[in-house]
């Protein structure tokens, strides 16, 4: 069982500095409310 459900895409970050790709990342609001999510100690399903 689940304490919450979370729904919605996952997507890929690029930062871009002056022209120059600087990081790639996973980001979206669903995988940062999935961190927090966790750290408030809940079970969620993605």
């Amino acid at each position: 069982m689940f304490d919450c459900c979370i729904i919605g895409p996952i997507t890929r970050d690029i930062n871009i500095i002056n022209g120059v790709t600087a990081k790639e990342q996973t980001g979206g609001t669903v995988y940062y409310t999935a961190l927090a999510s966790k750290k408030a100690a809940t079970r969620g399903a993605l």
